[in-house]
């Protein structure tokens, strides 16, 4: 008979010292001390909220090619919960480091910016008297309608 190798992160909690433990399948393992954030919590809320750091850890190292890449982002995780503390999103559907802008929510901020940079060349041309292309016009339309 074979032994099986794990093919997913175990994760154990010890209520009396606080910590949550992260076994990869590799045999690597790594140690986070919650005692800091659930010092006045009953056991029933620490047993939560250990739950909900296991689980919000996994859904950020998902994509991690390597277990050191997990290991790296469950530790950068840890470092900013710490420092920071924790946030809940509106709605409550998703928790991040307080302060801490997600990447793809980065880059839908540049976008915005880019296009706002853009409509105000256009509306300048525009006011100047300076004529614009079609291809100019449709856009401005487009975007007139979108932040008016």
């Amino acid at each position: 008979m074979e032994d099986k190798k794990p093919k997913k992160t175990s994760w154990t909690y010890t209520l009396g010292n606080h910590i949550l433990e992260a076994n990869f399948p590799d045999g690597s393992s790594a140690t986070f001390d919650l005692t800091r954030c659930v010092k006045d919590m009953t056991q029933t809320q620490e047993l939560g909220f250990q739950y909900g750091i296991k689980q919000w850890m996994s859904s950020n190292y998902a994509s991690c090619e390597t277990v050191e890449e997990r290991i790296e982002s469950a530790k950068a995780d840890y470092k900013g919960l710490i420092e920071h503390g924790l946030e809940l999103s509106e709605g409550g559907k998703t928790m991040g480091i307080v302060g801490k802008v997600r990447s793809n929510a980065a880059a839908g901020i540049k976008m915005e910016l880019k296009e706002a940079k853009n409509l105000n060349v256009l509306l300048m041309k525009k006011v100047a008297g300076k004529p614009l292309t079609e291809e100019e016009e449709k856009w401005l339309a487009e975007m007139t309608e979108k932040y008016a």
